[in-house]
């Protein structure tokens, strides 16, 4: 009786060659097709981002920040919640209220906007917003007025590879 299907052992050093070189392409589209969508959606974000009264050098900040916060606009918490900043609840004035931790927005925008209001309040306490010059001053101001807990390092590390990702 003859077994047919792939028979791993009968294939030859070509055919791992070729299936090899398969891989490589599925994985190559693969990485093109989540820049793509990661542009895309980083694009139409940065544009609601400016919407909400922010000049456009900090809008590229905070949308590749953004996209850090919900791996690249695809986490469940963005989806389900349209929550771009992990923002979690506790009386956010846009958000009717809290699922599964985290505040819920009805629209993206609401999300951005109780993000202006959370930087309008350090920019009032300290009278002043240091120079956003660069993604590691902003990153630092970040760090400053307690937004993350992770390591300064590894968040600035993911807000700079989402800001290649989509501004470079």
């Amino acid at each position: 009786m003859q077994s047919h299907g792939l028979n791993i052992r009968g294939l030859g050093s070509l055919s791992w060659g070729i299936l090899a070189m398969l891989s490589g392409i599925i994985l190559v589209a693969y990485q093109y097709l989540k820049k793509v969508t990661t542009l895309n959606r980083g694009t139409e974000f940065y544009e609601m981002v400016v919407a909400a009264g922010f000049d456009k050098k900090l809008a590229k900040f905070i949308t590749a920040q953004a996209a850090h916060e919900t791996g690249g606009f695809t986490s469940s918490i963005y989806r389900n919640n349209n929550n771009a900043f992990g923002m979690k609840y506790a009386g956010q004035g846009s958000a009717p209220g809290e699922k599964r931790g985290h505040a819920y927005y009805l629209t993206i925008q609401q999300s951005i906007y109780d993000y202006k209001r959370w930087y309008d309040r350090r920019k009032t306490w300290f009278h002043y917003v240091p120079a956003l010059a660069s993604i590691n001053t902003f990153v630092n101001w970040l760090k400053t007025n307690r937004y993350f807990e992770a390591s300064l390092v590894s968040y600035q590390r993911g807000v700079e590879y989402y800001y290649n990702q989509i501004f470079v």
